[in-house]
């Protein structure tokens, strides 16, 4: 298991929700493409969707669930500990209005 862990404090704020900005830096491009490429040229890695992962805590919680569902062919498994802004009353999240 080969496992990525970018600092993603932005230039202005601490935290970036993992997310393109003219204020904080271009993170998704960083996470979805400059990172995944930097691991397989270094490392002896899958190079296939099934073979990767994405996380991250609270802000990066968030992001880390947005960029799986914006890119399923670069991530096929996401974990979000705690994620920010994402509150689930229901104990199954399908269909959940903020899913959508």
């Amino acid at each position: 298991m080969i496992l990525a862990a970018p600092d993603t404090k932005g230039k202005t704020y601490i935290g970036t929700f993992y997310t393109n900005s003219s204020l904080n830096g271009r993170w998704e491009d960083f996470i979805t493409q400059d990172l995944v490429q930097f691991v397989e040229r270094n490392y002896r890695a899958v190079r296939q969707s099934r073979s990767r992962g994405i996380m991250g805590v609270s802000m990066g919680g968030y992001g880390a669930i947005k960029l799986a569902l914006k890119h399923p062919d670069i991530f096929s498994v996401v974990y979000g500990n705690v994620p920010a802004l994402l509150r689930f009353t229901e104990p199954d999240p399908v269909g959940f209005p903020m899913w959508a």
